[in-house]
């Protein structure tokens, strides 16, 4: 999709705002932006904010959009349209109980453990 095209606005924009939550594109230049995609487009792939529609549909259906993900003290949060938030920390329980996001963080935490118990 890229950040010249508009995209629909996510039904979590409400309660993540008041949550705190700002989406990058109001943060970041748009410069600024397409130089953290290509970043992680390098490392990860096609990262959630250039997804089309219907891969963001595949997603949603999996299950692994919504999100969040806590590194070090900050929190990144995916909606289901792939808008990237900033959101502070403290209201992981929240995006997982009454929004039912997805947490990444666990999961990680998780599979990095299982490789850390195997290589022992």
């Amino acid at each position: 999709m890229g950040y010249g095209m508009p995209k629909p606005k996510s039904k979590y924009d409400k309660r993540l705002r008041e949550l705190g939550c700002v989406p990058y594109t109001e943060i970041l230049s748009k410069a600024d932006l397409e130089e953290t995609d290509n970043l992680a487009e390098s490392v990860v792939g096609t990262p959630v904010t250039k997804k089309t529609r219907k891969e963001l549909r595949a997603l949603i259906a999996q299950g692994l959009i919504p999100n969040f993900l806590t590194v070090g003290d900050s929190l990144y949060i995916n909606d289901e349209v792939g808008s990237d938030w900033s959101g502070p920390l403290g209201i992981e329980k929240t995006l997982l109980k009454e929004l039912h996001f997805k947490d990444l963080s666990t999961g990680l935490r998780a599979a990095t453990n299982r490789l850390k118990r195997k290589m022992h």
